[in-house]
């Protein structure tokens, strides 16, 4: 074994100790490869770790901190847009009830009447709408957002609204229609 000096840390000498395994087991299996071991040892020199260590761990968690508040506040705005704009009252799991798309065919229309010809609206019968049924409103709200001029960039995919997975992405299309000048909308509703 291998003696080390007083003053080398617990990280270097697990990283010794992974080379002196690696260069074992190389060279047990025929010609060592020291390209690999000379890369293993690059990545765990004093010099790396330094480097390393010089990034502060908490950097990572407050970056994601602060992700997470900015996506609560975007869908916190993509709430109030949609409540201010249809006067309604929206459930706290404002995913599953943007699902259906009803509530955007529906803001889609506030914008520009009959921009969406057909909503399919659970009945009282059938609460829960089928999964075509949802798919078919969602796509007849983004076919709406494109000819009122939202851009391909702003636009959310489906998957977005209907896997309640992307909703930052649904308040940038919500946000964006809702900015379109009100003079393209006008002189789209005439023609």
């Amino acid at each position: 074994m291998t003696t080390l000096p007083a003053n080398q840390t617990l990280f270097e000498i697990i990283a010794l100790h992974y080379i002196v395994v690696l260069k074992r087991d190389l060279f047990a299996f025929g010609k060592p490869k020291r390209k690999w071991i000379h890369v293993t040892w690059q990545a765990f020199s004093r010099s790396s770790r330094q480097e390393y260590g010089a990034a502060d761990p908490g950097f990572t968690m407050r970056r994601k901190m602060e992700h997470l508040r900015e996506e609560r506040e975007q869908i916190r705005l993509l709430r109030n847009n949609l409540e201010s704009k249809l006067k309604v009252i929206l459930p706290d799991d404002i995913g599953a009830a943007l699902m259906d798309g009803v509530v955007l065919c529906h803001l889609a229309n506030h914008i520009r009447p009959r921009s969406v010809a057909s909503i399919h609206v659970p009945s009282p019968a059938v609460p829960k709408l089928s999964m075509a049924k949802c798919r078919r409103n969602v796509e007849n709200f983004l076919d709406a957002c494109k000819k009122l001029g939202v851009s391909q960039e702003r636009l959310c995919l489906p998957h977005h609204i209907l896997e309640e997975r992307g909703l930052v992405k649904v308040g940038v299309t919500v946000q964006a229609l809702l900015e379109l000048p009100t003079t393209k909308a006008s002189q789209l509703s005439t023609a």
